[in-house]
């Protein structure tokens, strides 16, 4: 075990190596795979949530065109739009369990993701954006799907960010991960979102994907800075065994030694800092040139970094995800149970984990990681309070 000195300081890429991990790209405390309480009660969940100001509530969308053989997100391929609704139905029945215990609360960011949010129907956007008349929203999105008239739909709706994933440009990384591609796509995302002011612009990339190397992180960095987003999300690749089968069917999926990946992910984040990004932790760059105001407020929950975050967030839709200061409850993992277990009303979670104080400081030293890249510890055992075996997944959960 490394020894960590008073007044020690070390660069992240330093603490990378010296805490060598798979890396995530956030980290609940403790991670889900480790919560023990199985068929939460609704009501000791309603009975955790803070309705004395607005919640934050996110809607996981989880049809895609296709599979990407990196995402380990919760995923449903479809090519039409025959089995929205009915998922769609489920989700805003979901929330009128919430509207009849708390009437009078209030959304204050509601956050999308997905899958590939933006492979529903404008009709099924529409729907769901109208339904929460949220003060901010942050929504994910494809450029290969996104268009001129989706630009204009979005545009009804108070779009606080729009986040496109694009993860490389590389032709022979993405073919390898089945993913397609294409450079004047996502230009033309950018600028609709521009004409219609869609709000913030971020973009996601991923580092450690196999056939990427320095040459080719530098390149994807360089077109990324001509698109010049407000913010970038640098994410590490976080392994998916349950992936394994398909990555192998779809191409070489030899993970690249972490060593190397440190080095891809300090030449990434050396070329945005050169080019006046400020990093915000381990995997976010703000642009100097920015639209986002009182940047100084930001914070970061499981969804994305975002300005004056709730205590409390809605996890809506299958596999999401809902939280209290002190509690965590989660929906099911698998689609069909999502939609037909609980049909008439609400009962239970299928998992939950009422966190212990312990718990809750050890997450907040999380969060200061990941929004300042450094902490300054003032209690007097540093590795005894992360007991040991958290001592390296601190440094290198991003």
């Amino acid at each position: 075990m490394p020894q960590l000195n008073d007044g020690q300081k070390f660069l992240i890429s330093e603490l990378m190596d010296l805490f060598p991990s798979t890396g995530k790209r956030f980290a609940l405390n403790p991670s889900s795979s480790l919560w023990k309480q199985r068929d939460v009660p609704n009501l000791h969940w309603m009975e955790k949530i803070d309705d004395r100001h607005p919640w934050d509530v996110y809607i996981h969308i989880p049809f895609c065109k296709s599979i990407c053989t990196f995402c380990g997100c919760n995923i449903k391929t479809a090519q039409g739009h025959e089995q929205e609704g009915v998922y769609i139905d489920k989700v805003l029945q979901e929330w009128s369990f919430y509207q009849k215990e708390h009437p009078n609360n209030t959304v204050k960011n509601l956050f999308i993701g997905g899958g590939t949010p933006n492979a529903l129907s404008e009709k099924n956007i529409s729907r769901l954006l109208e339904t929460f008349n949220a003060q901010n929203i942050y929504i994910e999105l494809s450029p290969q799907l996104f268009n001129e008239s989706q630009a204009k739909a979005l545009s009804s709706f108070n779009i606080k960010r729009v986040t496109f994933g694009i993860q490389d440009f590389n032709k022979k990384v993405l073919d390898n991960v089945n993913r397609t591609q294409s450079l004047s796509k996502v230009h033309e995302a950018i600028y609709f979102s521009r004409k219609y002011n869609l709000g913030e612009i971020a973009t996601d990339l991923i580092y450690g994907l196999p056939f990427q190397n320095q040459q080719s992180i530098k390149e994807t960095l360089r077109q990324i800075l001509e698109i010049e987003p407000d913010l970038i999300h640098f994410y590490p690749l976080a392994p998916v065994p349950w992936q394994e089968a398909r990555q192998r069917a779809y191409g070489q999926f030899e993970l690249i030694p972490q060593k190397q990946k440190n080095i891809l992910y300090d030449l990434g984040a050396s070329d945005l800092l050169k080019n006046g990004y400020k990093n915000l932790g381990f995997n976010v760059f703000l642009s100097k040139y920015t639209t986002i105001k009182n940047n100084s407020l930001l914070d970061r929950n499981i969804c994305d970094v975002a300005s004056e975050l709730s205590t409390t967030l809605i996890g809506l839709g299958v596999s999401s995800i809902s939280y209290s200061k002190d509690m965590y409850v989660r929906n099911h993992k698998i689609l069909e149970k999502y939609l037909f277990q609980e049909h008439k009303e609400k009962k239970h979670f299928p998992l939950g984990h009422f966190r212990r104080a312990s718990e809750i400081e050890l997450e907040a030293l999380y969060k200061t990681i990941f929004m300042n890249g450094k902490f300054k510890w003032d209690g007097d055992d540093f590795l005894e309070f992360l007991n040991m075996d958290c001592s390296s997944k601190i440094m290198t959960n991003t």
